[in-house]
This record gives C-alpha cells, sequence and structure tokens, in this order.
C-alpha cells in the first residue's frame, strides 16, 4: 500500500534502498510481490549483510519495531506477540498458499504510527518476525448510538509475518534470490543414547533462530519424540538411520559409528557450502573408540577434516569465557605441551574472537600454571622462563593481556568484571570455573577453523537420558551465538 511502481520505472531509479551508513542502491528488479501479502522481494546490487527471517515464533515472544514515523527520526519500541489473526475466514484449502497467507496478519504490542509502514518487527537475536502493515483501534461502541466516536478500548498495531513473505520467496525461479537466501545451520543429534535426540527434539518445537536443520536418525527421533510426548517435525531432519540396535544411556560402537556419521555430514556440508554452520550435541568418547574412530573429541576431528594448523577451544557464556591452550591431555604432560608459538596461537584467536563479538578490543587475561603464578620462582619457573616472555610479545602485538595471575584468585568476580576471555593452560583451570559459573549456559567454539562451529558445553548425561528432563539452555546459546558469527 506505499509503493505502486512497475519494473521498468524501478530500473530507471524510481525506487532506491538505502543501508544503514545512509549508502544509496538503485533496486534493479522486482523479484516478486504481493497486494495481498503487502510486500514484495527487490533486487539491490550491494554486498551486504541481510536479517533473515523468522516464523517460528508464538504469542509471548518479545517483538521490537525500528521505525521511522511521519519523518520524526527513529523510534524503537519493545513489547511481544499477542497474536496470529486471519482478516477473511475463506483462506481457502491450503492455508500455506499466497492467496490464504495474504489474509494472516500478526499483532505485536510493539508500538508505531503512520509512516511506519515496511518497518521490520523484530525478534530478540535480531530476526525478522514482520514487517508493519496497519493500525486499528477498537472502541467500546457505546456512543455510536448518536454517531459519536466511541472511547478508544485499544489500539491494535498489525504486521505481515515473516511466513508470508517466505511463502512470497518461493515464487520466483530467479537464481540471484535463491543466491541471497541465508543456507541453514545444522545440528548433529550427537550420541543417540544419551540426551542429545531430546535436546534436538526441544529446540525445533521452540527455535531460537529461523532455517535450522538436523541430522539424525528419524525412526530413533520419532521414538524419543513418542516416548517423552514431544513434537516430532520431520520437515527439518536430515535422516541418517543407525547401523544398528543401541540402549539409552549405554555406550555402544553403534552409537558411537553414529554420531561420528552425523558430524561429518554436517562438517562436510558446511564446507561445500550447503550448511552456513554446525552446531554439535555432546558425543561419547569411549564409544567413538569403540567404533574405531580414534579422536579425543569434536575438536581434534575438526581441525584435522579442515586442516586447520592454527586452531583453539573456546567455552563462552555472559559470565565467563576461557579458551584452552592444552585440551585432553593428561595433567603431568601439560608443562612440556606449553610453547610459546601454540600459546600465542591460542591468544590471538581468541582476541579476535572475543573482539568480534564484544565490538570492541577484547581484555585478557592468563593465569599462571603453578600455585600463586610460581612464587616468584619458588613453586616452579614455567612463568619465569615461557609465560611471562609470552605475555610481553603479546603485548607488543597490540594485545591487551594481563598475568600470569595466580590461579586461585584469577576467576574472582573483581577480576572478571574487566576481562572479556582468559586463556587457561590446561582443560580443568577453564573448565572448572566455567561449569561452576554458567553450566547450562555455556557455549563452546573451535576457532580457527574455515567454518562456524559451536557445541553445547555439557556431555552426554547417560543417567538423565530418556526421562525429559534435559536442559536445552546451553544448546540455544550455541546455536544464537553459529548465527550470530555466520552472519559476521
Amino acid at each position: 500500500h506505499v509503493i505502486n511502481m512497475d519494473n521498468k520505472k524501478m530500473r530507471k531509479g524510481g525506487l532506491i534502498a538505502v543501508d544503514h551508513s545512509g549508502k544509496v542502491y538503485p533496486v534493479t528488479s522486482i523479484l516478486a510481490n504481493d497486494k495481498k501479502i503487502d510486500g514484495a522481494l527487490i533486487k539491490i546490487d550491494a554486498k551486504t549483510t541481510y536479517l533473515p527471517l523468522n516464523d517460528q515464533i508464538a504469542p509471548g515472544d518479545s517483538a521490537f519495531c525500528l521505525s521511522r514515523p511521519l519523518k520524526q527520526g527513529q523510534y524503537f519500541s519493545q513489547g511481544i506477540v499477542n497474536r496470529f489473526y486471519w482478516n477473511n475466514d475463506k483462506r481457502g484449502d491450503d492455508p500455506n498458499s499466497i492467496k490464504a497467507l495474504g489474509m494472516l496478519k500478526l499483532n505485536v504490542s510493539s508500538r508505531w504510527a503512520p509512516g511506519s509502514s515496511g518497518s521490520a518487527v523484530l525478534d530478540t537475536c535480531g530476526n525478522v518476525i514482520g514487517h508493519v502493515a496497519t493500525i486499528s483501534t477498537m472502541d467500546n461502541g457505546a456512543s455510536r448510538k448518536n454517531n459519536e466516536k466511541g472511547r478508544t478500548l485499544i489500539t491494535l498495531h498489525s504486521a505481515t509475518p515473516a511466513r508470508a513473505m517466505m511463502a512470497l520467496a518461493r515464487l520466483p525461479e530467479d537464481p540471484d534470490l535463491k543466491a541471497h537466501m541465508p543456507n541453514p545451520l545444522v545440528i548433529t543429534q550427537g550420541d543417540p543414547a544419551g540426551i542429545g535426540p531430546e535436546l534436538v527434539l526441544k529446540i525445533l518445537a521452540n527455535p531460537p533462530c529461523p532455517n535450522l536443520r538436523v541430522i539424525g536418525c528419524g525412526n530413533h527421533l520419532s521414538k524419543i519424540a513418542s516416548q517423552l510426548e514431544l513434537p516430532f517435525l520431520d520437515q527439518y531432519l536430515i535422516d541418517l538411520p543407525l547401523p544398528g540396535s543401541i540402549k539409552i544411556g549405554e555406550i555402544s560402537a553403534a552409537a558411537g559409528e553414529h554420531s561420528f556419521a552425523c558430524l561429518e555430514a554436517a562438517v562436510e556440508g558446511a564446507i561445500d557450502g550447503t550448511f552456513s554452520g554446525v552446531i554439535t550435541n555432546p558425543i561419547h568418547k569411549e564409544a567413538w573408540y569403540r567404533a574405531g574412530k580414534f579422536y579425543p573429541g569434536h575438536t581434534e576431528y575438526l581441525v584435522e577434516k579442515t586442516s586447520s594448523p592454527d586452531h583453539a577451544m573456546m567455552l563462552t557464556s555472559d559470565e565467563i569465557t576461557c579458551s584452552l591452550v592444552t585440551t585432553h591431555v593428561s595433567l603431568a604432560s601439560v608443562p612440556e605441551l606449553l610453547e610459546e608459538k601454540r600459546m600465542l596461537e591460542v591468544i590471538t584467536l581468541t582476541h579476535k574472537a572475543m573482539s568480534m563479538i564484544k565490538g570492541q578490543p577484547a581484555r585478557l587475561a592468563m593465569p599462571g600454571l603453578n600455585p600463586h603464578a610460581g612464587e616468584g620462582g619458588l613453586f616452579g619457573s614455567e612463568e619465569i622462563e615461557l609465560i611471562i616472555p609470552v605475555l610481553e610479545k603479546a603485548r607488543s602485538m597490540g594485545i591487551n593481556i594481563v598475568g600470569p595471575l595466580s590461579p586461585d584468585t584469577a576467576f574472582l568476580p573483581a577480576i572478571r568484571q574487566n576481562i572479556d576471555a582468559y586463556i587457561c593452560l590446561y582443560h580443568d583451570q577453564g573448565l572448572i570455573p566455567l561449569k561452576t559459573l554458567a553450566f547450562d549456559l555455556g557455549v563452546n567454539v573451535t576457532l580457527g577453523l574455515p567454518i562456524v562451529r559451536t557445541s553445547v558445553d555439557h556431555g552426554t548425561a547417560f543417567d538423565i537420558a530418556g526421562q525429559g528432563i534435559a536442559s536445552i539452555s546451553s544448546l540455544v546459546e550455541a546455536t544464537k551465538l553459529a548465527q550470530k558469527l555466520t552472519a559476521s
């Protein structure tokens, strides 16, 4: 209802697009449009980041709107999704048709004024859940007998939902349009005997971001869904059947074989561009070994598969972030594995990643290896001979890093508030404080890969598998971070 212009006029400069920096782009064509949906897909010649569409929302979810009503400057409002409604009961046989979706509207409590039409309505991750369509009011009608205006009871803010625009996107066969549609993120099922299957069923029922896929066994997921009374949205499944029978909560070669195959398919898809990133559920290392997959964990496989010599395991949360110089090795072998090249590798990768996530240069810290960071050489010489020279070299590269800190006080709240990430020298030095402070909210990120990979920060939890009580918090956070990293 805002623009009525044909393709010929558009190509002559009748319509333009402007990005956040004020740069102007001519619209070269309309790829698809529909008056009932009150929307159009346009083509511009620009290499920029597009906000994804999200149709997986429900009443009660947060909704935000950034609009420019009547050229009065930008206006930001926050509310919730109130309802979906059909403005005409004659929607036809197919509720997903263009005809029917043209009658589907989304009510939100976010506010806007005339002149805001077309503005994006967003979810908490910045995905577009709709665009501004109309404003209307409901009054008490008590004064209509005298042809007087009734007292306004409620103002309804209606948007065209993303579901309708997704249907519009299915109409054209224009390859340029398909090139701009984001590739999905893929979640691996993890060990089928653990809590991974339950987690993917739960996250697909209420996804934190759009365009998710799951690689797993359809029959197995269907059984788990039935047992736990969870929905099974198999349209998002890439089916990879189990090679044999398994028992929930038990280690087996069949389970190890299957979780490895799911990971391999996901990574290969990310490498060839089918998926924009990979989110992994927990595997069981002994099950991998029984299946003949001799990797200590996901990270070691990913490094080999992607030929990534420079890499690091980073575990992050709102409370604390830790990267590890050494990972799945014995404590006795740690000192001999601490080398300048490896330590600088983890420092630089972490600094780059956290600077991107935080939007400003990251502040790092490194705890010492020995009690009290060696106490001037009394309790070990590694700090003097290796760690301090490495930190000085990192600072000469422009990296803000403090240390070596005494490990027993390095993670106190007063210190954490000034630190974006810790560079920890061995596995438990980082994992103990992280899991203590953010067990259900931590995310594992593999830095230095040519693909995006995030993961939950917990294990297979065989002791609670199949009970329906597993928390999806870490998987939700891993999915949100993967989406953020793929958009950067």
